[in-house]
């Protein structure tokens, strides 16, 4: 099970895994990845961005999820399919390559890959391999997972894929008619505002304060003092334990974490600046808008 934190209680989204043995493994998973791929995680940083703002990255409502995101990452390193020279992939701050692996990821997604039920993502294997019961060639997007062997991109709908393959030919032939003088060749691709920078500055110096470390205890502590409240019964009063003042913590003001954590970025911003700097959001899908349900009022 998997509890979502609600904006209500914060401005930081967390996903709380609940009796979820695999999220442990594919944690350890994901992780030797990025240290064997220095590649891997600039990639994932910009698709993942790339997703949000298009909104194609929520599972729950038919976007692609953040792990099948980054299975889909993994397996376009691992098989190269532009058949670049092996030093493009694992010196790519060297050889300033990072571009060149970002165009050929959505050029090769958007023009190459067959996405129907052909063919399906092997992360264990390392190659795209042909599916035994592929016969209808239905429109379809398959990432196995290397520990459960399920396809972790299920939950993507067709129209959703129809406008991811979309995008990335749209950013792919973008780039490719940037000029070499041009400014901000990642417009079209992705856009980060002020907003998001603070966002993001505010989590790093969380996360490195070592009030990430004093939160897992508390969480840790909760945990055991609630199964011993159970194997007993639930007698008496279930009692939290104390969480002290995070170390180093300074209270900040309304503005401050209004500036920090902005209503505007929760969600992403779809704002898009073109090659010129010029906000030019034709380039982005547009907003899905909510069916509403028509509803009937009997008579008196």
């Amino acid at each position: 099970m998997i509890v979502t934190t609600r904006p209500d209680y914060g401005s930081v989204a967390i996903d709380i895994g609940i009796n979820n043995v695999d999220g442990l493994q594919t944690r350890d998973l994901v992780k030797s990845y990025l240290e064997q791929m220095p590649a891997l995680r600039p990639l994932i940083l910009v698709f993942k961005r790339f997703l949000e703002q298009r909104e194609l990255n929520n599972a729950s409502k038919s976007g692609l999820g953040s792990y099948a995101a980054t299975l889909m990452c993994i397996n376009f390193l691992q098989t190269n399919p532009c058949q670049r020279p092996r030093e493009v992939l694992d010196n790519p701050f060297k050889m300033r390559s990072l571009g060149t692996i970002l165009f050929d990821f959505l050029n090769y997604y958007g023009s190459q890959y067959p996405h129907d039920d052909s063919v399906y993502m092997s992360i264990s294997e390392g190659k795209v391999l042909e599916s035994d019961s592929a016969e209808t060639k239905k429109l379809r997007l398959d990432i196995r997972c290397p520990i459960s062997g399920g396809n972790t991109a299920k939950s993507l709908g067709a129209s959703f894929l129809k406008d991811m393959i979309r995008s990335f030919k749209l950013c792919s032939a973008a780039i490719l008619q940037s000029g070499a003088t041009d400014r901000n060749v990642l417009g079209p691709v992705v856009s980060v505002d002020q907003n998001m920078i603070d966002k993001r500055t505010c989590i790093h110096d969380f996360v490195h304060s070592g009030n990430l470390d004093e939160l897992c205890n508390f969480v840790a502590q909760t945990t055991s003092r609630w199964q011993n409240y159970k194997s007993q019964s639930g007698s008496g009063a279930f009692v939290m334990p104390a969480l002290l003042p995070f170390p180093g913590s300074v209270e900040k003001s309304d503005e401050q974490q209004q500036r920090c954590f902005p209503e505007s970025s929760r969600h992403g911003d779809r704002s898009v600046l073109d090659g010129n700097g010029v906000n030019d959001t034709a380039k982005l899908p547009r907003k899905r808008k909510r069916r509403r349900r028509n509803t009937v009022t009997k008579p008196e």
